[in-house]
């Protein structure tokens, strides 16, 4: 008898989290080889959220950190911040963008000693060709693009050589990162950081403003007067419409509020 298709699928989205759950509890090592104090000079610039971000990561003893920046987020500031504190401990910093994008900052805006290929790195790891010593720092940026297998094996590699590890990523509506495992430990490691305002893609903004819609029309709602008369309407939201909209749309913006109970409509072409 042939199994129910949701049991293969239950088996499956397991198997997902199961990986992930490992890929977190990974990222948790910790070595004192991996903290870096303030530098003498390179930070006097930097902004308090960024410095605050910058301080965490260097001052950590663990082993894997994400750094999550927004769009307006100074990435050469924080990441050379960072240099700057492992290079005065004496530690050297590998780059290893993820994408082609990640390289052309690399190679315009320098941030490490030296910058590689992470399938070349991996390579020449595991043939005994090249070592990482303990205590320094190797840096992935647009790390949600790398290769998942590649990322476990660093993550990992991390936490066996007492090394540290930054994944940095700058998430937008317009790239596609190619797996979530980076968001996992975004979400799930507590040290993690963040700088700048981050990015909502389309659906979430719209459920945003839907849910502060319905929130102004509840807090704002009146069902009677103070004689008991119904009223069943909301003084929590009002409408503008635009003067360059066309009658059609000012028909619907009008059905919708009214819908909504509320009172307060206007338009801007008869103000």
């Amino acid at each position: 008898v042939a199994e129910p298709e949701h049991s293969a699928i239950t088996e499956r989205d397991l198997m997902v989290l199961r990986a992930e759950v490992d890929f977190v509890e990974a990222a948790g090592s910790r070595s004192p080889a991996t903290v870096y104090p303030p530098p003498a000079h390179g930070w006097e610039d930097l902004d308090d959220p960024t410095r605050a971000a910058v301080e965490t990561i260097t001052a950590s003893m663990q082993s894997v950190h994400v750094l999550t920046l927004g769009p307006d987020a100074d990435k050469h500031a924080a990441l050379t911040a960072i240099h700057a504190a492992a290079i005065g401990k004496g530690r050297n910093v590998l780059a290893m963008p993820a994408t082609d994008t990640a390289t052309a900052f690399a190679d315009h805006h320098p941030y490490a000693t030296k910058v590689t290929d992470p399938a070349a790195t991996r390579d020449r790891l595991e043939t005994g060709r090249w070592s990482i010593r303990a205590g320094q720092l190797v840096v992935i940026d647009d790390a949600d693009h790398l290769d998942p297998d590649q990322l476990r094996y660093f993550t990992e590699h991390a936490a066996r050589s007492n090394t540290k590890l930054l994944l940095v990523c700058a998430p937008t509506e317009s790239r596609t990162p190619a797996h979530s495992l980076v968001d996992a430990l975004a979400d799930n490691l507590p040290w993690a950081q963040r700088i700048g305002t981050p990015t909502v893609d389309r659906d979430t903004a719209i459920d945003m403003v839907a849910d502060r819609f319905l929130e102004s029309r509840r807090n704002g709602w009146q069902d009677h007067d103070e004689h008991g008369r119904p009223l069943r309407r909301t003084m929590g939201v009002a409408a503008l419409g635009g003067a360059t909209l066309d009658n059609e749309e000012n028909y619907l913006i009008k059905k919708l509020f009214t819908a909504a109970g509320a009172i307060q409509i206007e338009n801007q072409a008869r103000i």
